[in-house]
């Protein structure tokens, strides 16, 4: 440890020089304890009396939460209920009782942050103290109304969660003291709270305590209230309190607040980084102030459960606003959003990560990002690097710079390149949704030059060039060539498939500027299409055909239970059946009620034989067979918990073709059923339009 003159010296020098660099605005303060600690002789008690900070309900609760939280289980778990409570209030920082021998002024100098130092009024008797910066040492003595020295010590705070103490004011404590990137966070820069009354002495506690500059609210509706006085500017960032938190940082063009957060977030930066202390309100402290804090408290790579923290400490003051206030867990449903929503917007990664990505979007800067975390930073935090996309919108051109990202404050650049005969007619560059053309792009040498980075880049260029368009109607078939336009007297080709096995190519036209060339233009034996010079608009159009069986398929004369056919083509795609309903499944299909044929048949009859062809038969879920009655009452339904093969001989023939016999004792269960099995109906994969179902008709 220091020398006593060692540390007189040099606190006297940082005082001075704190006076020096802030104009005289504390000059009171600082002149008076520069004078008493450069005289200060023998006499002094270098002893450090320490204690803890923290009242014994909120140590019990960090011990708990510490060794209960994982990055992970914020959406379950939570020990904030056994420690809030609505009939006390536990948001008081414990204290250091000093017995004072005489009135006068006490004088706290904080030795490692002697700009931090503070004084105040006292009588004799016991004196608590309060709201020191935990693990720094404070030099404290009294001073008489003569200037003579009445008491003297050392006091070291512990306990890393800082409270401020006022009598008529709650909830409020200092950012500082978690772990983070590189570090812990520093004090004494940001602090949060609730709503402050002009009136009360919180004002005076926060601006000698604290030193406040500059205060942050984010309640009032654009009304300048400067609630702390003089010496403390102002700034309003009006929120409404959101049902879901995550709400207010929706990066969709219709959020109305997007634009508050992002200038309340530069801001409290800017503050920080320019060693301004700041007090960050809303009406509570807990919601609007809570998700500011948040993100503020992420980009310094603070841990989820450290921000969870954070967060639910505001419970402690259970006493205020009635029991609400213990809603204010990490397991409560809006906090429980914002923790989603900075988990998945980078595609994975830590919050910072997240929280960054949020940043390029939203137009933050990276500069401001890093001398924020710089100045919060006590340690040696990473730089940080925010990127912001770049969009290419390009119709008849192509770039030199196919990057999809670039760093926030770096430079891009990127050449256009038109078609030969080609000619620009639509040209925009934006940057953070502003348009830049006009500063960085140069329509002679046709580059995009911006040297310094501070947005999301949307590039948006049209050439007009002589084309045709290219469409397509395709129903199960697809095209090698997805191309929309031709250069006209360039050629074109492409290759027609049909997606399902087994079928061919049916109804290929294909028509060039209105006339019908697919005689010329189309090859059936492969599916080719070759257009040797393009001179107008082309369409094709082109349909798969199931092969052509001369069998009787039940499916197009199925009915509904109106008796006409169901449908109209004794089918519908996008459903299934389930026990005589119909659901909705886009990959199935159902069938209309088709007549029953195992029944009514003697035991030399069987078996009877069902087949299908053109999709599978599986124990999917949705893959079922319903049977009803001659009232369309649903009675039986085979599904993938009771399988067709308890029913039938299930036999795979060929790829998507199956016979399904009857076994001997079910056929004679479905004669006792009598009619209450008098038509089936199918829900299969696929569309009903590829399906054929026959009974005793093998299709081949």
């Amino acid at each position: 440890m220091s020398s006593l003159s060692t540390i007189q010296a040099q606190l006297q020098a940082d005082l001075t020089s704190a006076n020096a660099a802030t104009g005289g605005s504390d000059a009171t303060i600082h002149d008076a304890i520069a004078t008493l600690v450069g005289g200060y002789g023998s006499g002094t008690d270098d002893s450090v009396s320490t204690f803890s900070q923290l009242n014994s309900t909120l140590a019990a609760y960090l011990e708990a939460a510490e060794a209960a939280y994982t990055e992970d289980n914020y959406a379950t778990v939570s020990v904030m209920g056994d420690y809030a409570t609505t009939e006390a209030n536990y948001d008081d920082p414990a204290g250091y009782d000093l017995t004072l021998p005489a009135a006068g002024t006490l004088y706290l100098c904080d030795e490692d942050a002697p700009d931090l130092s503070w004084s105040e009024a006292v009588s004799a008797g016991t004196y608590t103290v309060r709201g020191l910066i935990p693990g720094h040492t404070y030099r404290w003595y009294t001073v008489d109304g003569s200037g003579g020295t009445t008491a003297n010590g050392k006091l070291l705070a512990i306990g890393s969660l800082r409270q401020i103490y006022d009598t008529e004011e709650d909830n409020a404590r200092d950012l500082g003291g978690s772990a983070c990137d590189g570090g812990t966070v520093r004090y004494g820069l940001l602090y949060r709270g609730v709503y402050p009354s002009a009136s009360s002495t919180f004002a005076a506690t926060m601006k000698n305590v604290c030193h406040l500059k500059y205060e942050i609210d984010l309640e009032n509706s654009g009304a300048s209230q400067y609630n702390f006085g003089d010496g403390v500017g102002y700034g309003s960032f009006p929120l409404e309190t959101p049902d879901s938190y995550e709400n207010l940082f929706s990066l969709e063009s219709t959020n109305e607040y997007r634009g508050t957060l992002v200038a309340c977030f530069n801001q409290c930066m800017e503050n920080a980084a320019m060693g301004v202390p700041t007090y960050i309100h809303c009406s509570r402290g807990i919601d609007r102030t809570g998700l500011v804090c948040f993100f503020l408290q992420a980009l310094l790579g603070m841990s989820g459960a450290d921000l969870d923290i954070h967060y639910e400490v505001s419970a402690l003051m259970g006493t205020l606003w009635g029991g609400s206030v213990l809603n204010i867990k990490r397991t409560y449903s809006p906090w429980v959003g914002l923790r989603d929503y900075f988990s998945g917007l980078a595609e994975g990664g830590s919050i910072l990560d997240n929280v960054l990505y949020w940043c390029g979007r939203a137009g933050i800067q990276a500069d401001l990002v890093n001398r924020y975390r710089t100045a919060m930073i006590d340690g040696t935090p990473d730089t940080v690097t925010i990127k912001n996309t770049i969009t290419n919108t390009l119709t008849g051109l192509t770039t030199s710079n196919s990057a999809a990202t670039v760093s926030n404050g770096g430079s891009y650049a990127a050449t256009l390149t038109l078609p030969s005969g080609a000619a620009l007619t639509g040209m925009t560059v934006t940057m953070g949704g502003v348009d830049v053309t006009a500063d960085v792009w140069n329509a002679d040498a046709m580059t995009i030059s911006i040297s310094t980075v501070t947005g999301d880049i949307v590039i948006t260029a049209t050439a007009s060039v002589n084309t045709h368009s290219i469409s397509y109607t395709l129903d199960g078939v697809t095209s090698s060539n997805a191309a929309t336009y031709a250069v006209d007297g360039e050629g074109y080709s492409t290759v027609l498939t049909v997606t399902t096995s087994g079928y061919t190519l049916s109804n290929v036209t294909v028509t060039m500027g209105g006339v019908d060339i697919t005689a010329d233009a189309y090859d059936a034996t492969d599916g080719s299409i070759t257009v040797s010079a393009v001179t107008g608009d082309l369409v094709i159009s082109a349909e798969e055909a199931a092969p052509s069986y001369d069998v009787t398929n039940l499916i197009p004369t199925s009915i509904d239970s109106d008796g006409s056919i169901y449908n109209d083509v004794g089918y519908m795609d996008g459903k299934y059946m389930s026990y005589g309903n119909v659901g909705t499944d886009a990959d199935y299909f159902v069938t209309g009620f088709i007549e029953n044929q195992f029944l009514g048949q003697d035991s030399d009859g069987f078996p009877k034989t069902l087949y299908i062809r053109g999709t599978s038969v599986t124990t999917a879920s949705h893959c079922r067979i319903d049977f009803f009655n001659d009232s369309f009452e649903c009675h039986q339904e085979l599904s993938g918990t009771t399988p067709f093969s308890t029913w039938f001989d299930v036999t795979e023939l060929e790829e998507d073709y199956y016979q399904l016999t009857q076994t001997h004792d079910n056929g004679a269960n479905w004669n006792g059923y009598g009619s209450q099995c008098v038509y089936l109906r199918f829900s299969l994969p696929g569309s009903g339009k590829n399906v054929i179902i026959t009974f005793d008709e093998p299709i081949a």
